[in-house]
């Protein structure tokens, strides 16, 4: 077979490319082979070790496990597809993957896509390619509301496959007729409403911002500012723009007084258009935590959204960094899980519970929770780096340089990543290396943001107090968001002694009762 189906996604092993509704999709040569080696057995479970011996002969020497895991966060990133809720690539810990789309086999394009070599007669050979011979194609059956339309058979599919919810609510499937006149599915597609193309704007921002990383949050960010282009009353939509804005501003990679206003202005909008969007209030809790202080606010923000969905993990998650923060760490790690119960294989879930027990000193259970994150994708700097602040505080300051070293590189050198380095290398010893970065960062300030609160915690790892207070002030008046744990996070316990500090943990629990 030299044509695999699946959605609107077209596998075309012989030239090795990848198309979708008859576009070509940029994707390398292994995450393509990774791609065929699971769609070629459907619903099976296709181990690593398969993987290694189908793809990575034994005779070469790469790091396999390295290798395989970018080769399927490439393959996800082509799909829009999400690990914590995959469409398309299961991933079954310790063992492999699964590709769980229903998929069809065929020598010939089913939607008129032409191959690398651009053959010209490719799209002219119609949607169905053997509907001419009487062809049956299986689609789900469209909702009452569609039927009285007349619809090519290549629409169809594409319609169920990429609408809101109709994939999964249109029932058994039902039989449509293949057209020989059909057009390419391409251009029906592109000749409907650009819903469809903001919902995939949307899936793919979503895709984006769950990797968490500088490039992935702006290439996040900028999905969602698509999808409100091509639909301005797209509610989620707004959300997602709220979401990347604010983690942002988490991630010391925008400053707070600008992203801040931006994320709550689009969380509003977004309850403007759906005032039962959980999402938004779970965003505007977020944005009352990390950024206004306002405890109440943000209590009251998680609970409705909770309320309206107890089943999203993120709003569990960011509930129990609130929980953390009012030092309700029970509670906090109790919601943790309840966030991992909802997405067993979401990587922020997970490095949410382990950086929640972190915060309640309950420090050997955090490394361990840390750890088996990593199982699911090893390059994920979020885990990687909450795993090194707590060797800090298990006294395993080498470890802690190595895992930071790689976060580093993991994250292009963020300037957080950076502090952080600075300041386990300096509790290491090697305060030549320490305050060689620190001069960097200080380099760095005048031509870019230096997030004050990564510039206070290299110098105080140096011992330079009164400079590391001095950048904590300025980052309080920033309202920089990793200071609404100030008054929790071990990082800060050296600096915690200092009296000039307990102003500052008064100002950010001010709205405490």
């Amino acid at each position: 077979m030299s044509v695999i189906q699946f959605g609107i996604f077209e596998a075309h092993l012989a030239s090795g490319e990848l198309f979708k509704s008859g576009r070509r999709v940029r994707l390398q040569q292994q995450p393509f082979a990774v791609l065929a080696a699971l769609a070629e057995r459907p619903g099976e479970v296709v181990t690593r070790e398969d993987l290694r011996k189908t793809i990575w002969s034994d005779g070469v020497t790469v790091d396999f496990d390295q290798s395989l895991n970018k080769s399927v966060t490439k393959l996800r990133d082509a799909l829009g597809d999400l690990a914590a809720s995959p469409r398309f690539v299961e991933t079954l810990p310790k063992r492999g993957y699964r590709f769980i789309a229903e998929v069809r086999k065929s020598t010939e394009s089913a939607s008129g896509a032409e191959s690398a070599e651009g053959a010209s007669g490719a799209g002219a050979k119609g949607a169905l390619g053997a509907g001419a011979q009487g062809a049956v194609i299986s689609a789900p059956r469209l909702s009452r509301r569609l039927a009285f339309l007349w619809l090519p058979a290549a629409a169809v599919v594409v319609i169920v496959v990429g609408a809101f919810g109709l994939l999964a609510a249109a029932g058994p499937a039902a039989p449509v007729e293949a057209r020989a006149d059909a057009p390419p599915a391409a251009k029906v597609a592109a000749t409907r409403s650009p819903i469809f193309a903001a919902r995939d704007a949307y899936e793919r921002g979503r895709a984006a911002l769950s990797r968490r990383t500088e490039e992935s949050l702006r290439l996040g960010l900028d999905h969602f500012a698509r999808a409100v282009a091509l639909s301005p009353r797209y509610a989620e939509a707004y959300v997602g723009l709220a979401d990347s804005w604010s983690l942002l501003a988490s991630y010391g990679l925008a400053d707070p007084r600008e992203a801040m206003p931006r994320a709550r202005d689009a969380a509003n909008r977004a309850l403007v258009l759906d005032a039962r969007l959980a999402r938004a209030h779970a965003s505007l809790g977020r944005t009352a935590m990390i950024f206004d202080w306002d405890w109440p606010t943000a209590a009251w923000h998680f609970e409705r959204a909770i309320a309206l969905d107890p089943g999203e993990a993120t709003t569990h998650q960011w509930h129990a960094y609130f929980l953390s923060g009012v030092s309700r760490h029970d509670e906090a790690i109790a919601e943790a899980r309840r966030a991992v119960a909802a997405e067993p294989l979401s990587l922020t879930a997970n490095t949410a519970l382990g950086y929640v027990l972190y915060l309640a000193r309950r420090h050997d259970e955090a490394a361990s929770q840390l750890e088996r994150t990593l199982t699911i994708d090893p390059d994920f700097a979020q885990a990687r780096r909450d795993l090194a602040l707590v060797h800090v505080q298990q006294g395993r300051i080498r470890e802690a340089v190595v895992e930071l070293t790689r976060v580093a590189t993991l994250n292009d050198g963020s300037a957080a990543a950076q502090a952080e380095l600075a300041w386990a290398q300096a509790l290491s010893g090697d305060l030549v290396s320490a305050r060689q970065r620190l001069a960097d960062l200080e380099r760095r300030r005048t031509t870019g943001y230096v997030p004050p609160d990564a510039l206070a915690l290299g110098y105080a790892g140096v011992g330079e107090t009164d400079q590391a207070v001095s950048w904590l002030q300025r980052g309080l008046s920033m309202r920089v968001a990793a200071l609404a744990h100030l008054p929790v996070e071990p990082i800060w316990d050296a600096l915690r002694r200092d009296p000039r500090l307990r102003p500052m943990r008064e100002a950010v629990n001010a709205t405490l009762p």
